[in-house]
């Protein structure tokens, strides 16, 4: 997991980083105690959960990521944790759409759900395997 992104929450910048420590805070954050052990996420109980979370309030689930990723910065580069995850609730209430619509995207490039790229690479794939159909030399009769 490894995805990094700026952005601004009321004039304050902030440098979010997706990575192992960002995982581990999410897994903390939002995977129920019973769900398994949250300080290794397993990525299918935790994008289970991720899904629920994004249907019932996407806000929340946002909050969630943007303080995963304050926290993956800050583990990542030895720095402090900026804001807490409820100090930053009021703040994404209020944030910009283009910006948290870029966080969420990066976030799934970093988990590696970026949609885009797994369709244009089952294209590729299936271009390559269509381009090496009867490609396969033709045996002589002496051959066979």
């Amino acid at each position: 997991m490894h995805g990094k992104i700026d952005m601004t929450l009321k004039g304050e910048p902030l440098s979010l980083w997706f990575n192992n420590f960002s995982k581990i805070e999410l897994g903390k954050t939002i995977l129920p105690a019973k769900g398994g052990y949250p300080g290794k996420p397993e990525e299918v109980a935790l994008l289970k959960v991720i899904q629920e979370r994004a249907a019932t309030n996407h806000l929340l689930l946002l909050t969630d990521v943007v303080h995963a990723g304050l926290v993956g910065h800050a583990y990542g580069t030895d720095s402090a944790v900026k804001f807490t995850r409820k100090e930053l609730a009021g703040l994404v209430a209020e944030a910009n759409e283009d910006e948290l619509y870029n966080v969420w995207q990066t976030f799934l490039e970093a988990m590696g759900l970026n949609l885009d790229k797994i369709v244009e690479k089952a294209k590729k794939k299936a271009q390559k395997k269509k381009a090496s159909r009867g490609t396969k030399p033709l045996l002589s009769p002496l051959e066979k």
